[in-house]
C-alpha cells in the first residue's frame, strides 16, 4: 500500500512540475515568440509610465504595424498613417529578449526610442520594461 501512495504522489508531483513549467513558460519572451507575435496585426498601447508619470492618454489614438523580420513600425492615428515610421529590431540573447525603437522623431513617439526588455508576451498582450519606464500593449485585429 505505500509503495502505490509513493508512486502515485510521485506521478502528481511530477504532473504538477510539468504543468507550473509550461505556465510560466508560456508568457516567457524568446527573440523568436517575440518576432512572430508582434508582426501579427497591429497593437495599441494600453498602459505607459515615463519617469513614474502616465503617458498612456498621449496615445489613446495611436496603433503600431511592426513589419515582418525587423524593420518598420508604421504608425496610424484615428486608422490613418502618419508616414512616420519608426524602427524595429529584436536582441539575439534569451535572457532577456530586448525590442529595440529607433526613428521616431515627432512627439510623443520620441520616447518610444529605446531597448526594451519584453518582461511577458502572449498572443494579445506584451509587456516592455526599460530604466523604470513600463509599457503594456495590447493586439487588434
Amino acid at each position: 500500500m505505500k509503495t502505490q501512495f509513493s508512486k502515485g504522489f510521485k506521478l502528481s508531483c511530477f504532473l504538477l512540475l510539468v504543468l507550473a513549467t509550461f505556465i510560466v513558460s508560456c508568457d516567457k519572451a524568446s527573440p523568436g515568440k517575440v518576432e512572430r507575435k508582434i508582426t501579427k496585426d497591429s497593437w495599441v498601447i494600453v498602459t505607459f509610465n515615463y519617469q513614474s508619470i502616465d503617458v498612456a492618454e498621449d496615445y489613446l489614438n495611436y496603433r503600431f504595424g511592426f513589419a515582418e523580420e525587423g524593420g518598420d513600425v508604421v504608425v496610424f492615428i484615428n486608422g490613418l498613417n502618419t508616414g512616420q515610421p519608426g524602427e524595429w529590431s529584436v536582441g539575439l540573447n534569451n535572457d532577456p529578449t530586448t525590442l529595440y525603437l529607433s526613428g521616431f522623431i515627432n512627439a510623443p513617439l520620441t520616447i518610444l526610442n529605446d531597448d526594451w526588455t519584453v518582461t511577458t508576451i502572449t498572443s494579445d498582450n506584451m509587456s516592455l520594461e526599460s530604466d523604470g519606464n513600463t509599457i503594456s500593449m495590447q493586439r487588434l485585429e
